[in-house]
C-alpha cells in the first residue's frame, strides 16, 4: 500500500510538472518569437499577441501552482496519513500508525482501483478513514459542473471529517454500490443530500444521526464486510478445510470478495455474502434453488471424472460451497453432498498440484483474455509459496469419509417436527 500511495503522489507530481513546463517553455518561446524574429508579425496581428498574453497570464500561474501543490503533496503525503490515523487511535497507538495501517489492509477493491480495503480502515490515494466511523457515503456526478465523466465518491465519518475518491469513467458506479454494500448502516445518495443535512442541523450538526440504526436483530456483525452474520459457520474440522484447498485459488483470486479459509464454504454467512453468492450461481450457473444446484453439481462431477478436468471437480465443491452460503444447503447437506465429489477428486488427482494445475490449463483456456486469469494463476503460486496455506497443511489423501462423518458429528440433526 505505501509503495502504492507513493507511486500515486509521484504520477500526479510529474503530470503537473510536465504542465508546468509546457505553459512556461510556450510562454518563453512566444516572448522569444514576438520580440525577435517575429516582431513585425506581432505588431501587425496585436489582437493575436494580446490573446496569447492573457492565456499565458492565467495559465502561467495555475501551472506553476498546480506544480507547487503537487510538489508539496510528495512531501507531505506520509505525514497527512498519520494525522488523520491518529484522529482515531488511542495514544499508545498513535507513534506512527502506518504500519497498524499496512497490517490492516485485505486488498485493493475489484485488484485494480485506488481504493485499498482491510478490516478497521479504508484508503483512499492519499486519506484513510476508520470504517466503523463512517456515517456517510455520497456521489457527486463531476459532469454536472465539468466535461468529466468521473463519479466523485466522499465518506463523511461521525465528527464530520471527509475525503474523497474521484473514481474513473465506468469503476465510480461499481465502487460507489460496493462501498454501500460493505457499510449498510451509513446515509447515501447525492451529495447535496449531505449539504440539505448540514443546512437542517445548523452550527452544531451531529452527524451520529446519519447513521442509519438497524432494523432486525442479528447474530452480529460481520467484522470484515460490517454486514449482519446469519450463521457462525467458522471451520470445523479438517474435512472442510479439505473441501476449501479443492477450490482455494478461487477464493485466493478475489480478496474483494471477502473469501477466507477460516470459514466453511469460503466466506462469513453474512447478508452480504448470501447475496453475492445467490447472485454469482444464478448468473452464470443460472441456479436458484436447492434443486438446481445439486443438479449442476452431480453434472460437473461426472464430466469431471470422464475428462479427467480438474476446472470441472473444482466448480463442483466451489459450487456447493456457494450454494450453502446462499442458503440453499444447510451444513449438514453441504457435507454430505461435498463427499462424492471428494472422492472422485481423489481417483482422478493424486495431488493439490494435479489438479490446480488441470482446473488452471482448463480455465485459462475458456477465460482467453480475462484479467481473472492472471489473478487465479498468482493465487496458486502464492498458496503453493506459503506453508502456512492449506495446500501445504491439509493432506490430499485425508480419509475423506472417516473426516466427513467427525465433523457431521458436530452438527447432528435437527429433530423432526411431528405433525399435528
Amino acid at each position: 500500500m505505501i509503495e502504492f500511495q507513493r507511486g500515486w503522489h509521484l504520477k500526479r507530481f510529474f503530470t503537473a510538472f510536465l504542465w508546468a513546463v509546457f505553459w512556461v517553455g510556450s510562454c518563453l518561446a512566444v516572448i522569444e518569437f514576438f520580440y525577435g524574429p517575429g516582431e513585425a508579425f506581432g505588431q501587425a496581428h496585436i489582437g493575436l499577441l494580446g490573446g496569447l498574453s492573457a492565456i499565458f497570464c492565467v495559465a502561467v500561474p495555475v501551472s506553476l501552482g498546480f506544480f507547487l501543490a503537487r510538489l508539496l503533496g510528495l512531501f507531505r503525503w506520509r505525514r497527512r496519513l498519520q494525522k488523520q490515523l491518529r484522529r482515531y487511535l488511542p495514544p499508545e497507538e498513535a507513534g506512527d500508525p502506518i504500519p497498524l495501517l499496512e497490517k490492516d489492509l485485505k486488498c485493493r477493491l475489484f485488484g485494480v482501483t485506488e481504493i485499498f480495503l482491510g478490516r478497521e480502515w479504508v484508503v483512499f490515494p492519499g486519506q484513510v478513514m476508520k470504517r466503523d466511523a463512517i456515517v456517510g457515503i455520497y456521489f457527486t456526478e463531476l459532469s454536472r459542473f465539468s466535461l468529466s465523466q468521473r463519479l466523485r465518491i466522499t465518506l463523511v465519518d461521525d465528527t464530520g471529517e471527509l475525503i474523497s475518491y474521484e473514481a474513473p469513467k465506468g469503476d465510480g458506479p461499481a465502487c460507489y454500490d460496493f462501498l454501500l454494500a460493505t457499510h449498510p448502516w451509513v446515509s447515501r445518495g447525492d451529495f447535496r443530500e449531505y449539504t440539505f443535512f448540514l443546512q437542517k442541523e445548523g452550527d452544531h450538526p451531529d452527524w451520529r444521526k446519519l447513521r442509519i440504526p438497524a432494523k432486525t436483530s442479528y447474530l452480529g456483525v460481520s467484522r470484515w464486510d460490517r454486514n449482519p452474520i446469519l450463521e457462525e459457520n467458522t471451520i470445523s474440522g479438517q474435512y472442510e478445510r479439505w473441501l476449501l484447498a479443492s477450490y482455494a485459488p478461487y477464493i485466493a483470486a478475489d480478496p474483494y470478495l471477502h473469501g477466507d479459509f477460516d470459514h466453511t464454504g469460503g466466506w462469513e454467512r453474512t447478508t452480504l455474502q448470501e447475496r453475492i453468492a445467490k447472485s454469482i450461481l444464478r448468473d452464470p450457473w443460472d441456479v436458484t434453488s436447492k434443486e438446481e444446484l445439486l443438479d449442476t453439481v452431480e453434472h460437473l462431477m461426472t464430466t469431471g471424472q470422464l475428462s479427467r478436468d480438474g476446472w470441472q471437480l473444482g466448480r463442483a465443491t466451489m459450487v456447493l460451497g456457494l450454494g450453502y452460503i446462499a442458503g440453499y444447503l444447510t451444513r449438514r447437506e453441504l457435507l454430505q453432498s461435498s463427499l462424492p465429489v471428494g472422492e472422485a477428486i481423489q481417483k482422478v488427482f493424486g495431488s493439490w498440484q494435479e489438479l490446480h494445475e488441470s482446473y488452471l490449463k482448463s480455465y485459462e483456456s475458456w477465460a482467453k483474455g480475462a484479467k481473472s486469469r492472471g489473478l487465479r494463476r498468482r493465487a496458486y503460486e502464492e498458496l503453493l509459496k506459503d506453508p502456512a496455506s492449506l495446500l501445504n497443511t491439509v493432506p490430499f489423501r485425508l480419509d475423506l469419509q472417516g473426516r466427513c462423518r467427525e465433523t457431521l458429528g458436530a452438527f447432528p440433526e435437527e429433530p423432526t417436527k411431528a405433525k399435528p
